[in-house]
């Protein structure tokens, strides 16, 4: 049975930016009235010596946020990531996301002297109180994670153990399958270091609930924090984490904690695909969308607004990530209609998408983004299946995403050749396709379908420029 404690609602620190403004967090719509004390004071608590040293593993999309977000509460952070380009940008403030005011404050924090980055984790383990693990376990498409990644470094954290006499605590926070903590990674800190979990070292599994956009103010502003942990020093040393943030504090065991994000996520796929079908009724009857769904509780409502800009999900409900679910149903022997719908594959999209391709005679491909974001393969999967299957198909498929790494592409299945199709330039994607897809809603979507459906067909399977309806050579499929 899980233990909830409520905490109180305390101060939440204010974040100072380089970008001038009187406060980020006010900005981003939480209230002095909701912080309680005035900036000057909360400045004061965010600069206290007794806060933990943290290195926070991993600067994607997850870890980048929560190394913006506990160094703004005054933590001193390391960053740690394998990819030296992003720990050099990192040390000059200048790390790059579009989730907005991450950029700001790791700058700050640069400033501040309380941020770093580096790409040895052993190091950055003895330098430390907490080691927070945000490494991405990739998934394939039969949503079966790739812990390789997770072995490697909590091998690396097992010699920092090694080297360490005082007590250190590790937090998980990737989403993994159930039992994948205990099971996999406690027996590989434990062999590397000779020390013992729960005795020498903690390890909590502590999940993340944020959403792209508003990563910021759902880490300060949070329904929830699930704290899973081997025993109760573990638990009470990452409860100190969050001292100050508004939220449900739920203690549970590792385990349980893991499939918890696992229901989560499951969750928030059932409102997103409730609110797809109601989107489809109200245009079909011609009334208000938001209008219509007004008498909704506010957290449903909230999900069911955020479903007009969700990815291009060709193959179900379930983006990627939530995809991992698939693979414990299929796993089950127990009746779960209701969840198997939301994982069955939707036609409509993807067939009407092909069938355009088959239409116009179409040989070379284009795909403007991949439906991921900043340093996250979110939805990646299922555009990548849509491109798996026009392969297949002898197309010629290439692409322009700013932010995906081909190998990821890669470790998800992809060919060879499909990984490495990418272009530098999106103008060059253009002059190479007979026909583009777009499945990602941004600004530079927007601005490339502009200049794009001058020289060939564009398909927009997101909505990203519905303004062009009716233009010549775009078609708008959302």
């Amino acid at each position: 049975m899980l233990n909830k404690n409520k905490l109180e609602k305390n101060d939440i620190p204010v974040v100072k930016g380089n970008a001038g403004s009187e406060s980020f967090l006010a900005n981003l719509g939480i209230l002095k009235s909701e912080r309680g004390k005035s900036e000057k004071s909360l400045l004061k608590v965010a600069s206290s010596n007794e806060k933990a040293r943290l290195s926070i593993l991993g600067l994607g999309y997850i870890g980048a946020v929560s190394a913006a977000c506990f160094s703004s509460r005054g933590h001193r952070v390391i960053c740690v990531d394998s990819d030296e380009s992003k720990v050099a940008m990192v040390n000059q403030g200048s790390l790059s996301m579009r989730e907005e005011g991450v950029t700001e404050i790791l700058g700050d924090g640069c400033e501040k002297g309380i941020l770093s980055a580096m790409c040895d984790v052993t190091k950055a383990v003895v330098d430390t109180d907490i080691s927070v693990v945000s490494i991405e376990a990739p998934i394939g498409l039969d949503g079966v994670c790739d812990l390789s990644y997770l072995e490697n470094v909590s091998h690396d954290m097992g010699n920092g153990l090694k080297e360490k006499d005082d007590y250190h605590l590790i937090v998980y926070r990737t989403m993994v399958p159930p039992k994948t903590v205990k099971g996999t990674m406690i027996p590989i800190l434990e062999e590397t270091s000779g020390k013992v979990c729960g005795k020498d070292f903690g390890v909590c599994f502590n999940p993340e609930f944020s959403h792209q956009g508003t990563a910021i103010k759902d880490f300060y502003l949070r329904p929830k924090i699930i704290i899973g942990a081997i025993d109760k020093r573990s638990a009470d040393y990452a409860t100190k984490l969050y001292e100050g943030i508004e939220g449900e504090l739920v203690h549970t065991d590792i385990e349980s904690a893991e499939f918890i994000k696992y229901v989560d996520n499951t969750w928030q796929a059932l409102k997103a695909g409730f609110g797809h079908e109601v989107a489809e009724l109200c245009k079909i009857a011609g009334i208000d969308y938001m209008d219509s769904v007004d008498f909704l509780p506010t957290d449903a409502k909230a999900d069911l607004a955020f479903t007009s800009q969700k990815p291009f999900l060709p193959s179900g409900l379930l983006p990627n990530e939530e995809a991992r679910v698939m693979a414990l149903v299929q796993e089950s022997t127990g009746n779960t209609p209701l969840i198997d719908s939301l994982i069955q594959r939707d036609p409509d999209k993807m067939d009407y998408a092909l069938n355009m391709v088959k239409k116009m005679g179409a040989v070379k491909v284009g795909f403007i983004g991949l439906g991921g974001s900043d340093y996250s393969d979110k939805c990646v999967t299922n555009t990548l299946k849509m491109m798996m299957e026009l392969e297949n198909n002898d197309c010629a498929v290439s692409y322009f995403d700013q932010n995906i790494n081909p190998q990821e592409l890669v470790d998800m299945g992809a060919s060879t050749v499909l990984s490495e199709s990418f272009h530098k330039h999106y103008f060059q994607l253009v002059k190479h396709s007979d026909i583009i897809f777009v499945t990602e809603k941004n600004e530079w979507s927007k601005e490339i379908i502009k200049v794009a459906k001058l020289y060939c067909p564009v398909v927009d399977l997101v909505g990203a420029a519905s303004e062009y309806e009716g233009a010549f050579n775009y078609y708008n499929i959302c």
